[in-house]
């Protein structure tokens, strides 16, 4: 293997991580911003 192909194949498993770690932050944000929506509409007495 050339020393590009093992650069290749690095920078995609970098970027496939790089890719799932953004999915997951997204995820958790959306998770929390969802969670606070609810906590305010029940202290605001709304089901």
């Amino acid at each position: 293997m050339a020393q590009s192909d093992i650069d290749l194949i690095v920078g995609n498993e970098c970027v496939k991580t790089l890719a799932l770690l953004v999915k997951w932050i997204t995820l958790s944000l959306l998770l929390n911003a969802i969670s606070d929506y609810y906590s305010v509409f029940q202290k605001q007495g709304w089901k």
